[in-house]
């Protein structure tokens, strides 16, 4: 939620307009704040992945406080999604080498996640009221491998920051298939994101992206026509691959900082609504 918070005031979404009152002490309705525009984030790291959103129905429209905001931002954390619990490149002192095929390593971890939300009775696809939120910031490894195809394959993802998964399909099936001496000798030491001992790693976040992001369904032996995916279409371009907004690091620590401060505000001016605040929040 902090993190959500952060990323919208950099995205100059004014989410300390919560409380705000008309003149004449009504409050603004949900369709009139700023935050009708809160944008969505999505986080994929070495061992999770979290997507984080304001619905735009529902509760969402009785916001009054910084507590109220805090319970209808939906947040969703899975753990044991991420990079590193999918990429082996060493079992029992054998390494293994992939075959270079984009689409059979995207076909793979799509029947793991299947197999993965079956055994922890998870289901991946956001919320459908989801699909009316206009932007989405993917970061951290979703960031890191898309700026790193467009290193690796100088143009490609023209349409970045914001690539579809179209596109992405397109590059990786291409980076999966670069002689390894060749990626070695043209591109190791270009991507500060991307140390040597990484760079083999990223036909797997590639094929990972994909299946993460979009929305399909797996039919196999061992699943049974599950969807896998948060729901994104392959050319949905709502997805902005970013490491900062408007040259300033997305901290968590920013947007807890806003949350004390703005209570402490609403109760010392007359303009904001009056709500009971949380010892959490205030």
């Amino acid at each position: 939620f902090y993190a959500w918070l952060a990323a919208n005031y950099l995205s100059n979404v004014d989410v300390t307009s919560v409380g705000k009152l008309r003149a004449g002490g009504r409050p603004f309705s949900r369709v009139e704040t700023p935050l009708t525009n809160s944008v969505g984030a999505i986080d994929v790291g070495g061992g999770s992945v979290q997507y984080v959103a304001l619905p735009t129905e529902g509760k969402a429209s009785l916001v009054k406080s910084m507590r109220d905001l805090r319970d209808v931002v939906k947040v969703e954390s899975f753990l044991g999604y991420g990079a590193f619990p999918g990429y082996t490149a060493v079992v029992d002192g054998v390494e293994l080498k992939g075959t270079g095929s984009y689409a059979d390593c995207v076909a793979g971890l799509r029947n793991q996640l299947a197999q993965m939300q079956r055994e922890q009775r998870v289901d991946m696809r956001m919320p459908e009221r989801f699909r009316n939120i206009k932007r989405f910031l993917g970061m951290s490894l979703l960031y890191h491998v898309t700026n790193f195809i467009t290193i690796a394959i100088p143009g490609s993802l023209t349409s970045m920051p914001k690539a579809t998964l179209a596109e992405i399909a397109k590059a990786g099936e291409v980076l999966c298939a670069m002689d390894w001496d060749t990626l070695l000798r043209d591109v190791d030491g270009k991507d500060p994101n991307t140390p040597t001992d990484r760079m083999n790693g990223r036909c797997f976040d590639a094929a990972l992206v994909q299946a993460l992001l979009g929305s399909e369904r797996v039919n196999s032996t061992s699943s049974r026509g599950e969807h896998v995916g948060l729901g994104f279409t392959q050319n949905d371009k709502r997805i902005e691959f970013i490491e900062q907004i408007t040259g300033a690091e997305v901290e968590w620590t920013l947007g807890a900082t806003m949350s004390v401060v703005h209570p402490i505000a609403a109760r010392a001016n007359p303009s904001w609504a009056k709500v009971k605040t949380s010892s959490e929040c205030a």
